[in-house]
């Protein structure tokens, strides 16, 4: 939780719900280093758990690694009911926010950290 130093920021809010999501991102492509995240938030558990998960798993892997984990998490997502333990091997306990693919309310909310991460690692 907080502010990583030095690190890029950025915003997101779920207008349905109010769930927002403040994270702090740093990142060096050209070492191709882990990247280091932090964030701040309020809102539902699903947002929350979401991004600290989220941030958690990638904080293991470089760059290039980060962003296709996350896209192919939100893939997961949207495809609907999943088995969460069928992806413990790829994911760790993030692999838990699988519970809420077969709850469409709580998608967004458990994916708002991830979305906000893919389009901050694309800049």
């Amino acid at each position: 939780m907080g502010s990583c130093e030095g690190g890029k920021v950025a915003d997101i809010e779920n207008p349905a719900c109010g769930d927002q999501i403040h994270i702090s991102l740093k990142v060096d492509v050209d070492e191709n280093l882990p990247v280091s995240a932090c964030f701040e938030g309020a809102g539902c558990a699903a947002s929350q758990a979401g991004v600290s998960l989220m941030i958690s798993h990638i904080s293991t892997l470089n760059h290039a690694g980060a962003g296709a984990s996350l896209k192919r998490f939100c893939q997961i997502m949207e495809t609907g009911g999943v088995d969460p333990s069928g992806y413990f091997d790829e994911y760790g306990e993030a692999a838990a926010l699988f519970v809420f693919a077969s709850n469409p309310a709580r998608v967004q909310c458990a994916m708002l950290g991830a979305r906000l991460l893919i389009r901050m690692l694309k800049k």
